[in-house]
């Protein structure tokens, strides 16, 4: 045990990002609206079922790994959008939690609706 390292070291994220409001009157982060820009943007820039696993298992394994598949889809002109979500970390709010792992989860069940099917 004198090798583990100590745990306050790592920075800490929160890859669940929950209850989703869908309320009209809601005005706090969980908002549903806010999934449909983040949905908006990544079908913008054409990001492939494939890639989004990829993002999906990259959340999984960690901060290092993180940085690294970002930077080689930002080479390849696909990004997360930073303007959503008002953070230095891409992928993360100010309270380093993601929406990205529930909206792939969402997007995946809802993939082959037609532009316009989108609940907004």
């Amino acid at each position: 045990m004198e090798d583990a390292k100590d745990y306050d070291d790592f920075e800490e994220y929160n890859l669940l990002y929950r209850p989703w409001c869908v309320s009209e009157n809601y005005y706090g982060k969980y908002k549903w609206n806010q999934s449909i820009k983040l949905y908006e943007n990544l079908e913008k820039q054409k990001w492939t079922s494939s890639n989004l696993e990829k993002l999906r298992q990259n959340y999984i394994l960690g901060g290092k790994e993180m940085k690294n598949f970002l930077g080689k889809m930002k080479s390849r002109k696909k990004t997360l959008d930073e303007n959503i979500l008002n953070s230095d970390t891409p992928g993360f709010d100010e309270d380093r939690m993601t929406p990205y792992i529930d909206l792939i989860e969402i997007m995946s069940l809802y993939e082959n609706l037609d532009e316009g099917d989108w609940v907004k």
